[in-house]
């Protein structure tokens, strides 16, 4: 988040790439995440059985929180010739 915020505030190029670079760790953790959970599911652990759709969804507003946070770094990577598609995830 306080990256983002410098991102927003000073638009610095350098900043920007490091914000996607960190968007796409997290969505690494993310699914290293998801997936331990469902090993876990799958190994019949009654606490994860219990709270897997929250696990599961608190997982997913997270991603999508980290998302909106790294949109701020596109419109300067554009402008600055430096945007790369991703693909859809």
């Amino acid at each position: 988040m306080q990256l983002s915020q410098s991102v927003f505030l000073t638009r610095d190029a350098q900043l920007a790439r490091q914000l996607v670079a960190a968007k796409v760790e997290i969505r690494r953790l993310e699914a290293q995440s998801s997936n331990a959970h469902l090993q876990r599911v799958r190994d019949g652990l009654s606490d994860a059985i219990q709270t897997s759709t929250l696990h599961l969804d608190t997982l997913r507003d997270l991603k999508r929180i980290n998302a909106h946070l790294a949109s701020v770094a596109y419109p300067i990577l554009e402008k600055t010739g430096q945007a790369r598609r991703e693909s859809a995830a």
